[in-house]
Formats: C-alpha cells, structure tokens, sequence
C-alpha cells in the first residue's frame, strides 16, 4: 500500500512539472493499480474539475487508464469508484461505462495501448527476478530491451511507461532505486540519458516508507522530455523530523539542483551536486 502523502507528494510534484492542475482533460496511466491508492486520488481530481453534471463530455472515457491483474483488487476497485461516481451524481450506466474504461484487469506489460499519456504515475510491483514465472521473463525478454539479467519486474514497467509518454508528459513512480546503481539497470539508465530528463530522483531508501519490515530501497523517479533543464534530487534519511512536504520539487532548498545529471550508463553514485562535481573533476 502507497501511503497517502507519498502519493500526494508525487501528484503535486507531476502537477507543478506540467504547470497545471491534472483534469479530466489530461490523459493518465496506473499501469499497477493495486488497492488504488493513486486510482483515487485522479478520479478526486478528475470530478473536482469538470463542469457540474457534464457526465455525456467525451474527454472523461479518455482521462484515466489503471491496469491490474488481481481479479479481487480489480473488482474492490470498481466497486469504489463506481461508488464514488455515482455519489457524485453520475447515472449508474454512466458510470459502469467510465469504470469499464478506466479500470482495466490486464498485464500492463502485454496489453495494447494506442495513445500517449500525459502523465504516467504509481507504484509498479516489486517482484524480484526469481519470483516471476519463467514464461512471463521470457515473454518480457523478447518485448522489452531492458529486461536484461536478473531483472526486477519494475524496469520493464519503466521502460514502457516512459515510451507511452506525450512530448510534454511526465512520468512520475515510486520504485526500487536498485537500477540506478546495479549492472541490471544499465540499460534502463542509457535508456533514460538517452530521450529523457531525470527532474527529481529523491532516495528514500533510509525512511520508514512501507513499514520497517519492508526492505524495498524505494525512491521517487520523475522523468520527462525536457533535456537540458537541471535535474533535482536529495536523499531522505526519516520523515519524522522533517515531512516528505519539505522536499516540494522545484519549490525546496532541501533538493539539490544538478544542472547535468549521469551521462550514458554511468551508476546514479549521489544525491548531493557537489559531491558529483567532485567526482566529474
């Protein structure tokens, strides 16, 4: 389960990168739905800002698209946001129409996805190499390039959430930040330096994230397309003396501003700028 103030910290920081408030005008991806920790939230905004009544408008079919393969998560979340809708006075047939829509019980990694998004954001699975079924790896292998060695099953996830991004998207996922160093994220870091800016990597592996029993080494990743803009990024020790709030992307003295980020391939060593001024030196 996404804590709420994580996923409120990543909607904001997607929202101040876009430069508007996500609507129903916009177009976003959860490729892991799960509990729907950030399915919920979207809809809140999807509601707040359309007009009053306005059920019949095209765009809302478009505005959300969340993918889980749990047949019970898939089903509770239906339930809810149909509930939700229909509480905010969409008729019932409307309303299993959008849930039909936006809730989609399918592998992310296999299904077909015609349009781009504008924003691209959650909590993909963490499912180690050794977990995943054999015919699954080798399905990912051939249909995804940085599927590569003992992978972990979230850099595919990475891989085609950044390809279904709009030229002006942002992608935004809370994930392990084990590729940003091991020799299995190579290719996903090339990928990266490649078409894409880092805009904030901020390390959270030392908080209390998910529960102390949880060893995920978790990290929040924003990408998108505007190469040459400063990248920021910081490491969170605990939020218990200072909130998660603190570290506002693009509004906080606590994020260091890196005017280049990690050419090619090289391994994401720092979070402090002067220490990887040092090191370029």
């Amino acid at each position: 389960v996404t804590p709420a103030h994580i996923v409120d910290y990543m909607l904001d920081a997607v929202e101040t990168d876009l430069g508007h408030r996500l609507s129903f005008r916009d177009r976003v991806l959860e490729p892991s739905a799960g509990d729907g920790a950030f399915v919920k939230p979207l809809v809140e905004r999807i509601l707040q800002s359309m007009p009053r009544g306005d059920w019949s408008n095209g765009r809302l079919l478009r505005a959300l698209l969340a993918f889980e393969t749990n047949p019970a998560h898939a089903a509770t979340l239906r339930r809810v946001v149909s509930g939700r809708l229909r509480a905010a006075g969409c008729p019932s047939r409307r309303a299993a129409e959008l849930v039909a829509a936006w809730i989609r019980e399918e592998d992310f990694l296999r299904a077909r996805i015609d349009e781009p998004f504008d924003a691209v954001v959650g909590n993909p699975p963490y499912v180690r190499y050794d977990a995943i079924l054999e015919s699954d790896a080798t399905e990912y292998e051939r249909l995804y390039s940085t599927f590569r060695g003992r992978c972990d099953l979230y850099v595919p996830f990475v891989e085609r959430s950044l390809s279904l991004l709009s030229p002006d998207g942002v992608f935004c996922f809370i994930c392990s930040n084990r590729f940003a160093k091991s020799d299995y994220g190579k290719r996903l870091r090339m990928r990266i330096a490649a078409g894409f800016r880092v805009a904030l990597f901020l390390n959270l592996e030392h908080a209390d994230v998910f529960g102390k029993d949880i060893a995920a080494y978790p990290a929040i990743l924003m990408i998108d397309r505007r190469r040459g803009e400063p990248t920021f990024a910081a490491t969170v020790s605990s939020f218990a003396d200072i909130p998660l709030s603190s570290y506002r992307f693009g509004r906080s003295v606590r994020l260091d501003e890196f005017p280049e980020w990690y050419r090619g391939d090289d391994p994401w060593t720092t979070t402090n700028s002067a220490a990887f001024r040092f090191a370029r030196q």
